[in-house]
């Protein structure tokens, strides 16, 4: 199974912090590149130039929350890239949403960086009986090596 080791992500979240932990533990397991936006709406932005191989998304952002720029992403060429939600959030409404955008992920804050690496797996990507694995499990640090 591929290893998030040599992808191009992209984190998608208003809390510079988070940014930031997570840029370090998907650069430190070997992520080719790790873009940030701070909401949809610069993320939108950057896609015009940048290509990532995953979205790492936030949902409650302004402006742009993570929903609609998925729903923006969906409509447009970057259709196919994986994304997985990470939230504070674990309303049942919230995770259906998920669903419905075909989301390859949901992930409650904050997270282990185990679970991390080991859901932005690509080989995880088109497996919704993840969506509702909301608990932590073993992860990213696996993904990485």
């Amino acid at each position: 199974m591929p290893k998030l080791s040599g992808a191009h992500v992209l984190v998608v979240d208003d809390q510079a912090l988070i940014r930031t932990v997570l840029r370090h533990f998907l650069e430190k397991g070997g992520c080719k590149r790790v873009d940030e936006a701070a909401n949809g709406v610069e993320a939108l932005a950057l896609l015009t130039e940048r290509h990532p191989d995953i979205i790492i998304c936030d949902i409650n952002m302004a402006p742009g929350d993570g929903f609609s720029f998925v729903r923006e992403l969906r409509a447009g060429p970057g259709s196919g890239i994986p994304v997985i939600f990470l939230t504070c959030n674990a309303d049942e409404a919230f995770v259906n949403e998920a669903k419905n955008l075909d989301a390859s992920g949901y992930l409650l804050k904050p997270v282990p960086p185990r679970t991390t690496n080991r859901s932005c797996r690509p080989g995880h990507c088109n497996h919704p009986q993840r969506l509702m694995a909301l608990r932590p499990e073993p992860g990213i640090h696996d993904l990485l090596k």
